[in-house]
């Protein structure tokens, strides 16, 4: 099917009134559309940081329960004053604690990294 073919049977079909509307087409007929997803990505980030939302990761020792990470996500955002989209992660190999990165800054509470710390300082 020609990429203008594409966009009529799009347009007829999209009753949405979004940018995604407007976007498609164009993408269709430049022959771009595999760039969508990365897009979409790229907006939706651009919305949440005006929104005044970060990402967040936060990785554990062990799975935790809903209601720890939700008590985890609540203090964080007390915090750093910011609303936090949360990802969770397991690592084994923290053997305790958690790494939380949120943003650029990078919060690293592990039982692991207290080790290597101890580890530096009585090898000085």
């Amino acid at each position: 099917m020609s990429s203008a073919r594409r966009c009529g049977v799009f347009r007829k079909r999209s009753a949405a009134r979004s940018c995604a509307r407007y976007a498609i087409p164009v993408l269709l007929e430049r022959e771009r559309i595999a760039l969508f997803p990365q897009i979409a990505t790229a907006y939706v980030d651009l919305v949440e940081r005006r929104a005044g939302i970060v990402k967040g990761t936060i990785t554990t020792a062990k799975e935790i329960s809903a209601k720890e990470r939700d008590e985890l996500v609540s203090r964080l955002e007390r915090s750093s004053g910011k609303k936090i989209r949360a990802t969770f992660a397991v690592d084994e190999s923290l053997l305790g604690g958690a790494k939380v990165q949120v943003g650029d800054r990078l919060i690293d509470s592990s039982l692991k990294a207290q080790l290597d710390e101890l580890r530096r300082e009585l090898a000085s």
